[in-house]
């Protein structure tokens, strides 16, 4: 992430990602990012997207292989994410859990063709 104004850069690596970041996303406001990671152990991971800060974690059930998309709904409270599985699972998360952890809504297998954008 690049600062507009000062061009300084932060990385989400290393902060809760273990592995390479595949996907990122805005909320409708600006103010958080949703990120998702390469498996083995794929997640999204939520941020405030000005300082950084991790404020979510949700450990994704197609965990052996990456998210290759992420999407915000328009209420900024639910995410959706997209598997690099065999079957793309789809799954719905509302992001803001107890003590950082997000709650999977819905899981669903979508298409054996791959899913470029949620």
């Amino acid at each position: 992430v690049q600062e507009r104004g000062s061009g300084k850069q932060t990385a989400f690596y290393g902060k809760a990602h273990t592995a390479a970041v595949t996907c990122l996303s805005t909320d409708p406001s600006g103010k958080m990012a949703a990120t998702g990671q390469a498996g083995p152990d794929s997640k999204v991971c939520v941020w405030d997207a000005e300082t950084c800060a991790h404020l979510s974690e949700m450990m994704c059930p197609h965990s052996d292989h990456a998210v290759s998309a992420v999407s915000w709904c328009s209420d900024g409270e639910r995410l959706a994410s997209v598997g690099s599985d065999p079957l793309h699972t789809l799954c719905i998360w509302l992001w803001r859990g107890e003590e950082g952890e997000g709650t999977l809504l819905h899981s669903a297998p979508t298409d054996t063709l791959p899913a470029l954008c949620c």
